[in-house]
This record gives structure tokens, C-alpha cells and sequence, in this order.
């Protein structure tokens, strides 16, 4: 597990000079594969908002990542407050590159789960409940695409 980290590049300049820094928040890997990221966010989610205010900017960030680092489940994750009701491990779930329904292959999934910071002696069980409901490895593995690595 590490945090801030590892940095990665999404792009290179015309010189091969590395540009726009990835730095995911939280990064699960073993040997060496990277298996889970989380991204910790600070905005209150809302209920009644469309897909409960989670910004597009957000859910573009998550699928860079998830490019860029092979990872294939990716997960944003907000503080929960009372306004949002009863806390469960997840609160949505985004399919990338296919369809379940449609029996498309899924390569990526973005899951949106929210941490219940009142309790500070429950978060870790909070923290493993949500890898357990958002940290389920596909079964097909995700290609890079157009990333650069350092």
C-alpha cells in the first residue's frame, strides 16, 4: 500500500520531457501489480444531485488512472455525512469500456463509496468493507492506452 504514489506521467512533450504528474492518493499492489486505487475527495456528496454531484472532472481523473496504471477497479471516495443516510460500503458504481447488460467485455469500473470520519475507531473497518465491496478484480485485464510510464 502506498500513498501518493506511485507518479506516473500522462503525457511527454514533443522533447520527451514528461508532462501532467499522476498521483493517485492511495495505491494497493501486490508484487508489483497494482490491483486497487482510491482517490480521496473532500466534497460533500448529495443525495438528490445528479449521481449525487460526482463531478465529471473526478470520474475522467479515475479513468486516467485506471489506464494509466492497469488498474481495472478504481475507486472515489468521499467523507459521509448525515444528509446522505444510513452508510453502506458503496454508493454507485460506473462500468467503462462495455456493458455488463449487454454482455460487452468490462475492463473498467469506477466505484464511489464514502468513509464515516464521526467514528474514528470504525474507519478501518469501514476501509475494509469498502475493498471488499469495490476492490473485486475483473477478469480481464486493461491495456494502457497512449500512457507513458517514468
Amino acid at each position: 500500500m502506498s500513498l501518493q504514489g506511485p507518479r506516473q506521467h500522462l503525457a511527454r512533450y514533443e522533447n520527451g520531457n514528461p508532462v501532467f504528474e499522476l498521483r493517485p492518493d492511495i495505491v494497493a499492489s501486490d508484487a508489483g501489480n497494482i490491483k486497487f486505487i482510491i482517490d480521496t475527495k473532500w466534497k460533500r456528496l448529495k443525495e438528490t444531485a445528479n449521481r449525487e454531484g460526482v463531478a465529471t472532472a473526478d470520474v475522467y481523473q479515475m479513468f486516467a488512472y485506471s489506464t494509466q496504471y492497469a488498474s481495472p477497479d478504481v475507486t472515489l471516495l468521499y467523507p459521509h455525512h448525515s444528509d446522505l443516510g444510513k452508510w453502506e460500503p458503496k454508493r454507485a458504481e460506473y462500468w467503462l469500456k462495455g456493458t455488463r447488460e449487454l454482455g460487452g467485455q468490462v475492463t473498467q469500473r469506477i466505484c464511489v463509496a464514502t468513509v464515516d470520519l464521526r467514528d474514528l475507531g470504525s474507519v478501518s473497518r469501514q476501509l475494509e468493507q469498502i475493498f471488499t465491496a469495490c476492490a473485486q478484480t475483473l477478469t480481464s485485464s486493461v491495456e494502457p492506452v497512449g500512457a507513458v510510464s517514468d
